[in-house]
């Protein structure tokens, strides 16, 4: 990657997810978080708080997790998901 060492430790979290075709792996997806990664060595700044706050991707507004969680539930009796 071209960046010196920074001695730094850190843990990231991976997923793998596997697709089996005939008993053989068929596919495999993995992810991991990167930035976090970076942003645990010191090679990104830390991320902004939003003060409890998260931003609707829809309309750009933003709701408290009281909010959130109140229209959450609405949605969840609407549809009957879980």
């Amino acid at each position: 990657m071209g960046v010196e060492p920074t001695g730094r430790t850190f843990e990231v979290q991976h997923i793998h997810m596997y697709r089996v075709l005939d008993g053989k792996i068929a596919e495999h997806l993995a992810n991991r978080d990167d930035m976090g990664m970076r942003r645990r060595l010191g090679l990104l700044p830390p991320r902004p708080s939003l003060s409890g706050q998260i931003t609707c991707p829809i309309n750009s507004s933003l709701f408290s997790d009281k909010e959130r969680r109140s229209r959450d539930n609405e949605l969840t009796e609407q549809t009957g998901a879980v």
